[in-house]
This record gives C-alpha cells, structure tokens and sequence, in this order.
C-alpha cells in the first residue's frame, strides 16, 4: 500500500467518523428547539423559566454550530486535498 493510498484510507475513515459524530449532534437539535420554542411562548417568564429558555436557546445554538463545524470538516477531509497529504506524518 503506497503512502497515498493509506492516507486517502485514513481521510476517509476519518470523515465518516466524523459525518457519524455530526449526525449524532443533529438528533438532539428537534429536542432544543422544541423546549426554545415552549420557552418563547411563555409572556411572563420567572426567572428559572428565563434560565431555561436561555440554556436552550445556547444549547440550540451550539448544537447547529458544531453540526455545520462537523459537516464542512468531513467534505475537507473527504477530499484528501494535498493539504491533507503533505501534513507532515511521524512514523
């Protein structure tokens, strides 16, 4: 196996480790917007409902960001630019 073929192996196993690792996050996505979205409807807000609304609507927020983070890092690495190839490998 030639050292481009095992790095194009190892992208690839890579990305899908990855594209399963993004998948996983945009399954808890329906599950934050529903509570943000009963949160926002809620006119006279205590403060624990406030504390609430707003753990959500970060943890909305960054559960969207990491996914799309994830997702574009999988078709970079899928790639196997010669970024990826020259990255310096100690063997």
């Amino acid at each position: 196996m030639t050292k481009k073929e095992l790095v194009k192996l190892t992208c690839r196993a890579l990305a899908l480790n990855l594209l399963l690792w993004s998948l996983e996050g945009v399954t808890y996505i329906p599950i934050s917007a529903l509570s943000v979205s009963h949160y926002a409807r809620i006119e006279m807000k205590s403060a624990t409902q406030e504390y609430y609304f707003r753990h959500y609507l970060i943890l909305f927020a960054t559960l969207m960001v990491v996914s799309i983070t994830l997702f574009l890092a999988v078709i970079w690495i899928y790639k196997c630019g010669a970024t990826v190839e020259a990255f310096p490998v100690a063997f």
